[in-house]
Formats: structure tokens, C-alpha cells, sequence
């Protein structure tokens, strides 16, 4: 896997495998990112089940200001740290390892939310509509922003979670791309 365009453009990501971290293979980010190409500069990114941080490292070789990576593994966290020294990429990012769903729920009111939003949880572990609607909940999510969800195209991802909706849906394979919106 590389990053595809931006200032790290051809910058290997390492991944780490067996673990059950499943990156987003090269044409899906390339997909992803042709759709937000003019969110992504001077955005504030998150990117939760970081796993390789590929997303968020994509998002921030693409111009975004600042991104925060939140994976709950310390071997994901490692990783992500690796890639991003590895893409000369580590100018304002944020890696904590912490759950996810656990991070959304106890986002500060006080902080500003973030322009994009990747979440791409464990196929299969339910985490879908919970964590859905905790970003829906908790106000993390700029009124103008946009939350990118990774499924497995087996999985119908919900129309509405809370106050988002489901604006596009995009298949590629075995995965489906949600693109959810205030």
C-alpha cells in the first residue's frame, strides 16, 4: 500500500497483518478521496479504527490541517506512528489509543468538531449503528461536515443515524462506502 496523491504521494504504509487490521485497499481510498477532494484542505480529519492510519495519512499528504488517529490497539497505535515518520507526515497529528466509541462519547462540547470523519470498524462486530449514532449525538461533526463509513457490502448500512443521513452510497467489491451528512 502507498499514499496515493499529496505530498507523501508513493510513501509505503506498513500494515500489519494477521491482527485483524483490514486496510482500505488503494482503489476504495482512491474513490474516498476524488469524492472529497475539496473538503480535505485545511480540514480537521479523524480517523477512527485508524488501524494502518491510511485514511488520515491520505487525508494529511492531501493538505489537511490537523488529524487525530484513535485505534484501541497498541500495535495499531505503533503503526500508525511508524507510517506516519515513514511519510515524513507528523506535523499535527494525534494518535491515542483509546476505543472508539468510548472516544466519540466523551468528546468535549468546548472542542471544535472535525470537517471529515472515517470510521471503518471491524466488519462484523456490530459497531456500526452504535457508533453512528454516538458521532450523530455528540456533536464532533461540523454542521457542514461529512462522516465516511467502511462496510462490508453484506452490511445495510442504516439510512439515518440520529440526525445524519445517508446522502451516497458507493460499492467497490466487497465493500460499501457510506457518506453521511447533517
Amino acid at each position: 500500500m502507498r499514499i496515493i496523491a499529496g505530498k507523501a504521494r508513493g510513501h509505503r504504509i506498513e500494515c500489519l497483518h494477521g491482527r485483524g487490521i483490514r486496510p482500505t485497499l488503494d482503489k476504495v481510498r482512491e474513490a474516498i478521496f476524488s469524492s472529497l477532494a475539496f473538503q480535505i484542505p485545511d480540514s480537521r480529519v479523524l480517523d477512527l479504527f485508524a488501524g494502518t492510519g491510511a485514511l488520515g495519512l491520505e487525508a494529511m499528504s492531501r493538505g489537511a490541517a490537523e488529524v487525530v488517529f484513535v485505534d484501541r490497539h497498541a500495535a495499531a497505535c505503533d503503526l500508525v506512528a511508524e507510517n506516519s515518520k515513514r511519510c515524513k507526515l507528523e506535523e499535527n497529528i494525534r494518535i491515542l489509543r483509546q476505543d472508539a466509541l468510548a472516544y466519540v462519547q466523551s468528546y468535549p462540547k468546548d472542542q471544535p468538531p472535525f470537517d471529515i470523519i472515517f470510521a471503518d470498524p471491524p466488519y462484523h462486530e456490530g459497531h456500526y449503528e452504535k457508533i453512528l449514532t454516538a458521532i450523530a449525538d455528540s456533536g464532533m461533526l461540523h454542521p457542514e461536515g461529512v462522516l465516511v463509513v467502511e462496510a462490508p457490502r453484506d452490511l445495510d448500512l442504516p439510512e439515518k443515524a440520529g440526525a445524519l443521513t445517508c446522502q451516497k452510497r458507493r460499492a467497490y467489491g466487497d465493500t460499501v462506502i457510506g457518506y453521511y451528512k447533517y
